[in-house]
């Protein structure tokens, strides 16, 4: 066990560390309130001399917020993280995590032409493999955008390519702090037969809940018919 002393000492941008890991493991996990816990330790011990942890705590603050459902407070986090990183003189191709994150919280905003500029270009600045869950999300910002659109051809061309990239790196968690987001492109997927293959795995592997009951081909546990004859079907 290494003691680290007190978090008012030298060792305190360490202190500040372990609390911004802790809090994107909890994030990770879902679990917003543990997050926003050590994020509220880390803001404590924040230190003008080291630029890069200011960052990372707005970064990990936008994804808190965005998890608790407060996707305003999201972009205000992500855009601070933006210019916090202009500040530590972070490279363009070390933001493409900033700019996924800003994609996300587009998508929560409704601003969907938005988010699949910021995936783009995310995808653009990363390197090989890195770049297929940004451009995933490039071909998915695109089909959701479609179908509320009622562009159902394109919608169903987009979504089977979104869905293509993402089933070659075993992607099941896209718009992971987005679960209705990502339940109604699975429902729409259905709806288009657009690898519904895929999106029953999706549902399944998240327990994504359904945004249209009217969707018929949602993986439903139970489904009663009561036309024609009563029968329940499990």
């Amino acid at each position: 066990v290494m003691h680290l002393g007190t978090e008012d000492g030298p060792l305190r941008p360490l202190h500040t560390r372990a609390h911004l890991l802790r809090a994107a493991l909890a994030l990770g996990e879902g679990d917003e309130r543990a997050g926003r816990a050590s994020l509220d330790a880390a803001h404590a011990l924040l230190d003008p001399a080291h630029p890069r942890d200011y960052w990372q705590y707005h970064y990990y603050m936008s994804r808190q917020a965005l998890l608790a459902g407060r996707p305003e407070e999201a972009w205000e986090h992500a855009k601070v993280c933006q210019r916090k990183q202009t500040d530590a003189c972070v490279p363009e191709e070390g933001t493409t995590t900033v700019r996924m994150q800003l994609g996300h919280v587009l998508v929560a905003l409704g601003r969907l032409e938005d988010a699949t500029a910021a995936f783009a270009r995310a995808g653009e600045l990363s390197l090989g493999a890195q770049a297929t869950p940004c451009v995933a999300h490039v071909h998915l910002a695109r089909a959701l955008q479609s179908w509320r659109g009622g562009a159902l051809d394109e919608a169903r061309a987009e979504l089977t390519v979104g869905f293509a990239h993402a089933r070659g790196i075993a992607l099941t968690h896209f718009f992971r702090a987005l679960p209705k987001v990502a339940a109604e492109l699975c429902g729409a997927a259905l709806d288009l037969d657009a690898d519904g293959e895929f999106a029953r795995k999706v549902i399944g592997a998240r327990e994504l809940t359904c945004q249209d009951i009217g969707t018929t081909q949602w993986p439903w546990p139970l489904r009663v018919r009561a036309l024609g004859g009563f029968s329940l079907e499990r």
